[in-house]
């Protein structure tokens, strides 16, 4: 079984030469001179192979299975093959969670390239996009990992491992569409894809030719060993503080009944209630945490007093705290009913807020791209209202309600999937 990490030649005839790419190693020559590539490696090793070309590319990090042409004849037949989605691929991956709800099945996207992104990264689109179609069947679980087979039909950029994340199912490693960081204890820096197999009939008369490189030995011991860091979810009440000890008679997240090892990620203070993140995995919550993660922090504040328009619009471009502006924000005012429906679901009943009788007060949503300290209280303090109650109900596309005060549960993998959507570098 090849686990090798320096290439290794899986097939030749007169035409076509098929490659082991190990994970790392780049497939064309890069602007760097100096950075190997599978392409100069054969030039290298095999001067007489020196002419040959390629006819695909895989990502750096994914190992497996890369054609070359040794003839024009043959570059000219290939790259008819790959236009016309005439080879057929198989690719292995290790994705987090378990197995698809359906063993097997389809994905069909349309894809598209985020063109603002400061990465390359793919998207999924409703319209404007390219048809990327997938077939994909699990073939075994491990502890928070599954493996899985796919047999791409098109050859869109980042096809799997976009398709993958969309669907619940980011590979293990995959820093730009995973939820995680590169490390959860792994044994290798790298996203966990194998290309195992390419198929072709050749138009130059060999025939069927069937080029594989076998599934390397650490996927399977990953597989078997599998993910094991934390994530959860935990709705906290109001009059705990965001820490496991404080000052005495302090009620603390020990209280919690959570497992040992998990930190906060970021904080709410004492009055505030809502929506706190908790991890073992220590890369990560530095991630989330980054002022550079653009993080978008949803908050339901009633405020004292009801603000105008103009106090609203100052609200939304950022007042100026302690002689430093705020980003913009999104607010709006939130009605009654609205609120009182969550309220009544999630929230810590009998809360002491401050009453005037010919002064009304008025719930806010708030959504915040940053995390100063006391940031929402300074703000609405800012514009003239101050904040009387504060909760925190989502994270940008996460905005779950099932949990009541002091309740936790573990996070799945597709909500952390949606939270990555929302803490993710511009």
């Amino acid at each position: 079984m090849n686990t090798s990490h320096v290439p290794q030649i899986l097939y030749q005839d007169e035409h076509y030469l098929g490659v082991y790419k190990p994970a790392g190693l780049s497939s064309h020559p890069t602007r760097d001179p100096k950075r190997p590539s599978l392409f100069t490696w054969v030039g290298e090793h095999y001067p007489e192979l020196a002419s040959a070309t390629l006819s695909h590319r895989l990502d750096v990090e994914t190992s497996g299975v890369l054609l070359f042409a040794k003839t024009r004849e043959a570059r000219q037949c290939l790259d008819q093959l790959f236009k016309q989605h005439l080879i057929r691929k198989t690719y292995f991956g290790l994705a987090y969670g378990k197995g698809c709800s359906e063993k097997s099945g389809t994905w069909q996207d349309y894809v598209r390239e985020n063109v603002q992104s400061k990465l390359s990264r793919m998207e999924i689109v409703n319209t404007g996009g390219d048809l990327a179609i997938t077939d994909y069947e699990t073939i075994g679980e491990g502890p928070g990992v599954s493996l899985l087979r796919f047999s791409p039909h098109t050859g869109r950029k980042h096809q799997i491992r976009a398709q993958a994340a969309s669907h619940g199912h980011p590979l293990v490693g995959d820093a730009l569409y995973g939820p995680f960081s590169q490390d959860q204890g792994l044994p290798t820096f790298r996203h966990w894809l194998h290309a195992a197999a390419l198929e072709f009939t050749d138009p130059l008369g060999k025939g069927a030719i069937k080029i594989e490189s076998p599934v390397p030995q650490d996927f399977y011991e990953l597989l078997r060993k599998g993910v094991h860091n934390k994530y959860l979810l935990l709705n906290k009440p109001y009059d705990v503080v965001s820490q496991f000890s404080g000052e005495k008679e302090e009620k603390t997240l020990a209280a919690m009944g959570l497992p040992e090892d998990v930190w906060p990620v970021g904080r709410l203070d004492k009055r505030s209630e809502g929506l706190l993140i908790l991890t073992s995995d220590r890369l990560w919550r530095h991630q989330i945490m980054s002022p550079e993660s653009h993080k978008s922090k949803i908050y339901w504040a009633l405020v004292d007093g009801q603000p105008s328009s103009i106090e609203l619009e100052t609200l939304r471009a950022g007042p100026e705290l302690r002689g430093k502006k705020t980003r913009a924000c999104e607010a709006r005012l939130l009605a009654e009913d609205e609120v009182h429906s969550k309220i009544m679901n999630m929230y810590t009943s009998g809360v002491p807020v401050r009453e005037r009788k010919n002064i009304p007060t008025t719930w806010l949503e708030i959504i915040l791209q940053e995390g100063k300290n006391h940031q929402v209280r300074h703000m609405t303090a800012a514009i003239g209202h101050p904040t009387l109650r504060l909760l925190r109900v989502g994270y940008g596309l996460f905005k779950p309600t099932d949990l009541l005060p002091g309740q936790w549960r573990p996070l799945t993998i597709q909500e952390i999937v949606r939270l990555g959507q929302s803490i993710s570098p511009q």
